[in-house]
């Protein structure tokens, strides 16, 4: 069986590859690439043929969604990341697994006989379903630029551009510059996530996404987790776990 490992931290990957080796001896690990660039160049090329991907979704130029934007893909895929929130939006594309970091061996291994018991159905199953995926993401679609929120009895837009955060307790509310929080009609970070420019706008945990422009400064304590601080007049404090804290930073560099 032949693999490409799309992985931005090296170390990661060659763990990854040694892992398959010791799942399966027979698995060939025929290249690892590192963004979304190189990841892309790979695709377009058609030198090599692979079996099965194993793709990162936080990426050192992006997110893995990006390639399926820029070329077609139609091969089995299985997702790592540290990030479950993702786990929505790897599905809709028909993966064949969703494996959360660090990856557990017997979860690999798994993963491994559900992509076997699968390709009996043959190439043909496979070039369906992603030229049906491909086809929804190949064209980029327009990011939310402004948002209705409830205001009292009233309602108000807001610019996304002008919104700290967005939080989450029984409602979802968007955070303005003053620190009043607006009750929004989402239902759950999940969705606003598919709308909202990764490039401005960050999922530091269960209970927010926040906008890069009132990140003020942000330490790591001493079990790795990040605490970091919004700057508006009413000062927002949130934690971003050990695991997301290289995202984090990478985000905003």
């Amino acid at each position: 069986m032949k693999v490409i490992i799309i992985e931005d931290e090296t170390l990661v990957a060659k763990s990854l590859q040694k892992l398959l080796m010791q799942v399966d001896a027979s698995i060939d690990v025929i290249g690892m690439y590192d963004s979304v660039k190189s990841s892309v160049a790979f695709f377009e090329s058609n030198n090599a043929s692979p079996d099965l991907v194993f793709m990162d979704i936080q990426l050192s130029d992006g997110t893995c969604f990006d390639i399926f934007k820029k070329v077609s893909v139609q091969l089995p895929i299985i997702f790592t990341t540290a990030f479950n929130e993702y786990a929505l939006r790897a599905f809709k594309m028909n993966s064949i697994d969703y494996l959360l970091k660090p990856i557990d061996k017997e979860e690999l291994s798994k993963a491994i006989e559900k992509y076997k018991r699968i390709s009996l159905y043959g190439k043909q199953f496979f070039e369906e379903q992603f030229k049906q995926l491909n086809a929804h993401y190949h064209e980029p679609k327009p990011f939310k630029e402004r948002f209705i929120v409830h205001h009292g009895s009233a309602f108000v837009v807001m610019n996304t551009s002008d919104i700290v955060a967005f939080k989450k307790e029984q409602f979802i509310f968007a955070v303005n510059k003053q620190g009043e929080e607006l009750m929004t009609d989402f239902e759950t970070l999940d969705e606003l996530e598919e709308i909202l420019s990764p490039k401005e706008f960050y999922r530091a945990n269960r209970q927010y996404i926040v906008n890069i422009a009132f990140v003020k400064q942000f330490k790591t304590d001493t079990y790795g987790k990040l605490i970091v601080w919004l700057s508006i007049p009413k000062e927002i404090q949130l934690d971003i776990s050990r695991e997301k804290a290289s995202s984090f930073k990478k985000w905003l560099s």
